[in-house]
């Protein structure tokens, strides 16, 4: 069995070790933004899956948030500490060049949100608590993008069923599961919209919400 050199650093809530093809991509160094100082950008490391050792290894261009991984490229989200987006990059897996990067506007959310990514088939996810964004992985291309109503909180990562994208949410009196249609981000009517919880799961043809001890459940 082979082995990484160096431990995973991070706090709970940003995915910061991935693996796909013949890499593994590790993050360490600092990924927290405290009010007081902005920490320098955190390591991300790719190791050979084979012999375990170190491939390449970059310094993300800003505060990392998320990362996710495919066979051909790392997919990096990070802010620069300031109001008004966030930057996703792709590196390729080979040598860690630069595929492509992409900057997202988000209105008045700040680098706090933690985005993140999350891979489907050929679409990159981006979530916020304030937003979603759906990018072409091969080219960073943005194909729609959706920021919720104020108050209300994306609460997990969206869950893809049958080309519907659902993610729960959260709002002071209430929040639901929103829906995205993933081809091209037409919003689809909101599941429980008086019903706030934070698990979320779709199976066959039905849609499962947990809210406290409470499972809801219906058709979709």
């Amino acid at each position: 069995m082979s082995r990484c050199g160096h431990p995973a650093g991070g706090r709970r809530g940003i995915p910061n070790l991935s693996a796909a093809g013949t890499r593994v991509y590790t993050v360490t160094g600092p990924t927290v933004l405290s009010a007081d100082e902005r920490p320098p950008p955190a390591r991300l490391t790719a190791y050979d899956t084979t012999t375990g050792r170190e491939a390449w290894h970059r310094e993300t261009p800003g505060h990392f948030t998320g990362l996710a991984a495919a066979a051909e490229a790392a997919y990096v989200a990070t802010t620069d500490g300031k109001p008004g987006g966030f930057t996703i990059a792709a590196l390729s897996a080979r040598d860690g060049s630069s595929l492509w990067q992409h900057k997202i506007a988000a209105g008045d959310l700040t680098s706090r949100v933690d985005p993140a990514a999350y891979l489907h088939d050929q679409d990159l996810i981006l979530y916020a608590p304030g937003m979603i964004t759906v990018l072409d992985r091969r080219t960073g291309t943005q194909r729609w993008t959706a920021e919720t109503a104020a108050g209300v909180t994306l609460m997990r990562p969206p869950t893809i069923h049958r080309d519907v994208v659902y993610v729960p949410a959260n709002q002071q009196l209430g929040g639901g599961v929103l829906r995205w249609r993933l081809a091209d981000g037409t919003e689809l009517p909101t599941l429980w919209p008086q019903v706030s919880g934070d698990l979320l799961t779709v199976s066959g043809d039905r849609v499962y919400l947990a809210s406290g001890d409470v499972v809801h459940s219906q058709p979709l």
